[in-house]
């Protein structure tokens, strides 16, 4: 790539993470420009999700090294979501979460009209 380091958003290099005795992933190198789209494909139990949550600072890195811009901020949606039972929240909850709990005469008057 022609663009200088400093450019990236995200930038890995020589990155592996091992679990136990074995190599999750090994050799990774990523690139992330502003504007950037990146895929990452490969087959079941390749390491593509592992190799996500090392680029995000979820899962430590084994070898290598991760570089990302200060203001970077990244958002990020699992393949699996484990919803606690509190979800998903009725307005009433909502309404009433905190300690700016309102009366529930002005919430069902609220809620009525």
């Amino acid at each position: 790539m022609t663009a200088k380091p400093s450019t990236f958003l995200l930038s890995a290099d020589n990155i592996g993470v091992r679990l136990s005795e074995r190599w999750i992933f090994r050799y990774v190198n990523v690139r992330v420009a502003n504007g950037q789209l990146v895929c990452i494909i490969g087959g079941n139990g390749a390491g593509k999700s592992t190799c996500v949550k090392t680029l995000l600072g979820l899962i430590p890195l084994t070898e290598g090294k991760i570089e990302k811009q200060k203001a970077l901020t990244i958002g990020y949606v699992p393949q699996k979501l484990a919803i606690t039972p509190i979800l998903p929240m009725t307005v009433y909850r909502l309404l009433t979460l905190g300690n700016h709990r309102c009366a529930d005469q002005k919430l069902n008057a609220s809620c009525s009209s």
